[in-house]
């Protein structure tokens, strides 16, 4: 399923010397609901009949599978009473859903005869021993034509509808209740008349299905059996087809409370469209038992208010089981309203994708916790334990985290519970973390506390990004980025796009004296070391790339030679055409302040020397070229570069990329190699140079328009570009003054765009 990144900074990893926890909830093409949890579903709730359908059925891809392995189960359960657990299911299932026609024909032959043996195959299965030893004729006969059926009523997967042939269909109607009246056994009949009633509703022919229910079911015992409401079901889906929805709906609340099998098929069936069905299915209802079933299956639907329907079920039923489901249900619901909403860092997309909060969700809350205290001041359940952890916990969902505390630290003794105990405690080291205001030394270690020691920390991954998020959101609200930012990402993304404010305060932070242990942390990088170096780097490079040379000079000075070493780079490299890949063929490198240095060398030595000049110009023209987005050493003034963004130009030039909250910022500025490059034809002595300096400055404009929004070209195609006049002043510069130098008649052989161009 799933893409990751690391929600928090890795400086807990060294810090608090355990493996760091994947987010769960984030990735690049992640479209579901991101925030945070803490109701534990497996803790809170007893083991009931209805647990799936209320708090676990979110996964239909799951779900499908789940179901139809559960209805295989307890069909091969029951054939295995009526043989008196005799067989064993791993026959059984050979033979009732494995076996072929013809295996069963042989089997059928085998059965009636004294002498015939087994086929091979079958010798040694259990079942099929004892249906011959016993003459189990009639039992052979219905799996027989069982296997004839089924090619007409069973699926691949929950997506994929047979092929139904109804004439086919029809036919085996016909034949099957010849064979149901002929069948002396009870449970062989119930059996027949499953298969033909099923094949009746799969035929789509409504009103025969319930013709044949009626003219079935009287000839045979009423039996203990998971068969009935499978009967039922296709009954009911008869009737709905046919319109009459609350006889349907009916006997849908029905299967879902008294058959495992088909509850989930019957919770998907169950609908009710007006109050007027819904008054009308009360009535028919023989208990209040049975009402609070249809109160629950109401609950569940998305435009439901489900306390309404609580408060009927309460009424009806204090103990009903699905009371507590549906609150715990509830709680989830309102965790993804309130949790943390002020500074879940999703809270953008969760409204935009899935209005979350729900419109009037505060008022909703407050009538949830107005029955939750109902509930407990009127004493009619038979666990309060859940209900006096819900009422605290929406204490803190409502923001009120003094009440919150002040009520858990009251029912700490109340609760006799393992499950319900942890659950609280759960509950209170969320509060402790939700109510933080403002991030001192002490806060600071406390929280570092939390990950260090709680051992419920791990447990609940959410922990994770609530504190994280929480700490990043007070920093900032303290003019704190630095430490915000670190607080929920690794240091290497900010090099994506680096933030000045941010990299000022992380260097701030860096030269502090006395840091906590926090601070200490947030100054290292996941394998320990020191980010000061780093953050440098990154500061010089951004002036670098905003042309401020002198400053980005001093700053890369502060950092150690041996460390500027590390990357090396040789951008006064000269190419005819674009290669951002390749290596250049020039041994001799650079580290990005000897970069600086020999620019500044050679701007000099330009504005000096008159007869070489150009040359020293051009170089300089070069090295701007080669340092952007389009030169090969592009690394020189950024860190990630996507070839793909030549689609999605815009004018902020900041593009998205997996695992960098600020985007990806490309170096697509060539104004100051265009610059140079102008400056050098300007003062070139020789024409030669000139042409080279004309010819790079056509790229620059080349590539400008490349990434002007009024591009409509794909670099990636063998077109020649055709861009308007504005972009081409420097190939027309070429032709009309240069077309006898040696570089023209080169450029006219290695260039085709140049060559395209000049051939007009």
């Amino acid at each position: 399923m799933k893409q990751f990144i690391i929600k928090a900074s890795l400086f807990f990893l060294i810090l608090f010397a355990f493996p760091m926890q994947i987010s769960e909830a984030c990735g690049p093409n992640d479209y579901f609901f991101k925030g945070y949890s803490f109701f534990n579903t497996n803790l809170v709730i007893k083991e009931t009949p209805y647990v799936d359908y209320f708090l676990r059925f979110d996964d239909l891809y799951d779900a499908y599978d789940s179901n139809r392995k559960k209805q295989q189960v307890d069909n091969l359960t029951e054939w295995r009473g009526r043989f008196c657990d005799l067989v064993s299911i791993g026959d059984l299932k050979q033979i009732i859903y494995k076996a072929t026609i013809e295996e069963m024909e042989l089997l059928r032959t085998a059965t009636k005869s004294k002498t015939i043996p087994l086929d091979y195959r079958l010798s040694k299965n259990t079942f099929a021993q004892h249906l011959k030893k016993n003459k189990c004729l009639e039992t052979v006969d219905y799996l027989i034509f069982a296997k004839e059926c089924e090619p007409h009523v069973t699926a691949v997967d929950e997506w994929t509808t047979p092929k139904r042939d109804s004439i086919g269909m029809m036919r085996l109607v016909k034949t099957g209740r010849k064979k149901f009246l002929k069948t002396k056994s009870h449970y062989i009949r119930m059996r027949y008349a499953y298969q033909l009633i099923r094949l009746a509703h799969y035929a789509k022919n409504y009103k025969q299905t319930l013709q044949l229910f009626d003219y079935l079911i009287p000839k045979f015992d009423k039996l203990d059996s998971i068969i009935n409401y499978w009967i039922l079901g296709h009954k009911a889906g008869a009737l709905k087809a046919l319109g009459k929805n609350v006889e349907a709906a009916y006997l849908y609340a029905q299967i879902f409370q008294q058959c495992a099998s088909k509850r989930e098929s019957a919770y998907l069936s169950f609908q009710i469209n007006t109050d007027e069905e819904w008054k009308e299915l009360n009535l028919i209802c023989k208990n209040d038992s049975e009402r609070a079933v249809l109160y629950a299956l109401r609950a569940n639907s998305e435009e439901t208010k489900a306390v309404e329907e609580m408060e009927k079920i309460y009424q009806l039923d204090p103990s009903n089981d699905n009371l507590e489901l549906l609150l715990v249900k509830e709680i989830r619901k309102l965790e993804k309203d309130f949790l943390g909403l002020e500074f879940n860092d999703n809270a953008r997309q969760n409204k935009r994708q899935f209005n979350i909060p729900r419109k009037n969700a505060g008022n909703y809350l407050l009538r949830v916790h107005e029955f939750v205290k109902k509930v407990l001041a009127e004493d009619k359940v038979a666990d309060k334990e859940i209900w006096k952890i819900a009422n605290g916990y929406l204490y803190l969902l409502g923001g009120d985290y003094y009440e919150a505390n002040n009520y858990f630290t009251k029912i700490e003794n109340q609760i006799q519970s393992d499950s319900l105990k942890e659950q609280l405690h759960v509950l209170q080291v969320a509060l402790k973390i939700a109510s933080v205001e403002e991030i001192n030394e002490q806060t600071e270690n406390e929280l570092g506390d939390i990950v260090r020691t709680e051992p419920l920390y791990k447990k609940y991954r959410d922990f994770q990004d609530f504190l994280f998020d929480k700490m990043a959101y007070t920093y900032l609200d303290t003019n704190q980025p630095g430490k915000a930012f670190r607080s929920q990402y690794p240091i290497s993304d900010l090099g994506y796009n680096p933030k000045p404010e941010i990299v000022e305060d992380l260097l701030k932070l860096c030269n502090k004296e006395g840091k906590t242990l926090v601070e200490r942390a947030f100054v290292q990088d996941s394998e320990g070391k020191d980010i000061t170096n780093y953050l440098l780097d990154l500061k010089a490079t951004e002036l670098f790339r905003k042309f401020q040379i002198e400053a980005a000079l001093e700053t890369y000075k502060q950092i150690p030679a041996s460390e500027r070493a590390v990357y090396q780079f040789n951008p006064f490299v000269e190419t005819i055409n674009d290669c951002v890949h390749c290596e250049p063929v020039d041994t001799v490198v650079y580290d990005k302040a000897a970069i600086i240095e020999r620019i500044i060398q050679l701007d000099y030595k330009g504005k000096a020397d008159i007869e070489k000049g150009a040359e020293y110009f051009y170089e300089i023209g070069l090295a701007y070229y080669n340092m952007s987005y389009f030169g090969s050493s592009w690394q020189a003034m950024d860190a990630f570069r996507s070839g793909a963004n030549w689609y999605y130009v815009n004018d902020e030039n900041v593009y998205p990329h997996y695992g960098s909250p600020f985007g990806n910022k490309e170096n697509i500025d060539l104004s100051q190699a265009l610059f140079y490059f102008e400056k050098s034809r300007l003062v070139a002595r020789n024409s030669e140079i000139a042409a080279k300096a004309a010819f790079m400055a056509a790229r620059c404009e080349q590539n400008n328009y490349f990434f002007s929004k009024d591009c409509n070209y794909n670099i990636y195609n063998n077109r020649i570009p055709n861009p308007p006049k504005e972009y081409r002043t420097y190939f027309k510069l070429l032709v009309d003054e240069y077309s006898d130098t040696q570089v023209y008649q080169q450029l006219i052989r290695e260039c085709r765009y140049f060559a395209a161009y000049a051939r007009k």
